[in-house]
């Protein structure tokens, strides 16, 4: 169990690639960063609030996102990765909220999710 009392918030990083546009996109990657008492948050991601690259002679395009969340939103989004109706995040901030991007089915097709074990008792 972590204990969040010692975070002040998470960051997730995910990719997505999306193959075609009336299809959800399909998870590349996603990690959860959890920020120690102390540590500022990041600022919102520059520009569009979104990292786009087109995969050339394919079709697909590759988008990158960083959203900010609280520690156990965090905790709990990436859990339920692979449980139903999985979704990317909706950031902590209604104003780094972005509807074309956040809260919207992704497709988890042949995922593989890894936990990390908790952080050495020196840490907690």
């Amino acid at each position: 169990m972590i204990n969040t009392d010692l975070y002040t918030g998470a960051v997730i990083r995910l990719a997505t690639l999306q193959s075609q546009r009336d299809l959800p996109g399909r998870l590349l990657f996603a990690s959860v960063s959890l920020l120690p008492c102390g540590r500022p948050l990041p600022p919102p991601m520059q520009g569009k609030g979104i990292d786009q690259h087109s995969l050339n002679g394919t079709g697909g395009t590759v988008f990158f996102r960083r959203v900010l969340l609280g520690v156990q939103e965090a905790i709990d989004w990436y859990r339920a990765l692979g449980t139903g109706d999985d979704r990317t995040p909706v950031p902590l901030q209604p104003e780094d909220r972005i509807s074309k991007y956040d809260g919207i089915e992704i497709d988890m097709f042949r995922a593989l999710l890894i936990i990390q074990p908790g952080l050495p008792s020196a840490c907690r």
